[in-house]
């Protein structure tokens, strides 16, 4: 691993430098659209993103590829929130293979990490790859006569990132991944599931998770009744929307919100962070399977619209619950994305009723 890594011991400047002079075409994207990781997409369950006009703005969050001109990629852009600044990546040809350079986006460009493709052919048949805090991880893949990709073997520091990726096809197309990690653990990386996957369990969710919310708020609240429920998630966890995040607040945090911070309170009294609690919901296996396929379908056919309807159809079904917990005479049950521009209590203000709408603004809580 050591001499493969050696070979690509550039500066940032030099392979800047030598890799963007290669640059005949960029394509921009929402998302990652190319890798030289023998199945990246399905073993690391991201969707491929979807094709851009042009470069955007400095701010918006985009991944470009430029390619030379023989189509090899050579250069990775990856647009952050901070205008001029992005991760790169840098790939160019050595003896037995393609080197690859990753650095931070910040200003002194850190380096993430170093690493070399060994090819047989055009195929890879190794990725070594050394991190700049020292760590190593090497993968061995293997292939079946048709060329397709049928092992993943990944060697790293511990025994959790030690791990067999096994991969099944059906026509030209991965249909499965199972893994198996050094410490004996199993399971399913990854399956391909249809378009309709989530429409045809929207029911049992819906259902499920509306019984499972009241339950885990009956069994923890005790002190005050509670004025809000809000589902919660974030980009981060695209690829579990399934089921939601929970929380709840009480109306003895209303005041201590109120009592604090004054005609900011709205900033904590709809923000599920600062609640300081997640409800745990008692879910059985064969429920969180069903959840487990509906959120594959949600992250490969990009359905996080259809997501939100359902998740809007739990909140729903939750408020008009007779609930077995003490409430408020104006509690609320809603969705929230936490890290959205768009603040909680704008968020909330959509959802809520009339009535609620305009005590809640002649409150100075939205």
């Amino acid at each position: 691993m050591a001499d493969a890594c050696a070979l690509v011991d550039w500066s940032y400047a030099a392979a800047r430098r030598e890799c963007e002079a290669r640059v005949v075409r960029w394509e921009w994207a929402s998302f990652a659209r190319h890798s030289l990781e023998p199945g990246y997409f399905e073993i690391g369950r991201y969707r491929r993103g979807d094709l851009l006009d042009e470069e955007p703005g400095a701010t918006h969050r985009a991944w470009g590829h430029g390619f030379d001109a023989d189509g090899l990629l050579a250069v990775e852009r990856r647009h952050v929130e901070f205008p001029g600044q992005y991760y790169e990546t840098f790939y160019a040809l050595r003896p037995g293979g393609i080197a690859r350079k990753h650095f931070s986006y910040s200003k002194d460009k850190p380096l993430i990490n170093s690493a070399f493709f060994e090819l047989d052919g055009s195929r890879v048949t190794r990725l070594d790859t050394v991190y700049a805090g020292g760590r190593q991880m090497s993968q061995l893949y293997t292939y079946d006569a048709e060329g397709r990709l049928v092992r993943d073997e990944r060697t790293g520091p511990t025994d959790d990132a030690s791990i067999k990726y096994d991969v099944e096809w059906i026509g030209d197309a991965i249909s499965l991944v199972r893994f198996r990690t050094a410490a004996g653990r199993t399971g399913i990386q990854y399956e391909r599931i249809d378009r309709d996957g989530l429409a045809q369990r929207r029911g049992e969710i819906v259902s499920t998770v509306t019984r499972a919310i009241l339950a885990a708020i009956a069994a923890e609240v005790a002190d005050a009744p509670v004025y809000a429920i809000a589902l919660w998630s974030c980009d981060a966890e695209y690829q579990h929307r399934f089921p939601p995040n929970v929380a709840f607040a009480t109306e003895i945090q209303r005041g201590r919100f109120i009592a604090a911070h004054g005609e900011k309170a709205r900033e904590y009294l709809w923000s599920p962070p600062e609640w300081g609690r997640d409800t745990m919901l008692d879910l059985e296996p064969a429920f969180l399977r069903t959840c487990e396929l509906a959120n594959a379908a949600v992250w490969q056919h990009d359905l996080h619209g259809e997501a939100d309807v359902v998740v809007a159809a739990i909140a729903a079904a939750v408020g008009a619950s007779a609930y077995p917990f003490a409430v408020t005479e104006d509690v609320v049950v809603f969705a929230v994305q936490v890290d959205r521009r768009e603040p909680p209590d704008q968020q909330l203000a959509r959802q809520l009723p009339a009535e609620h709408l305009t005590a809640f603004k002649q409150r100075g809580w939205l």
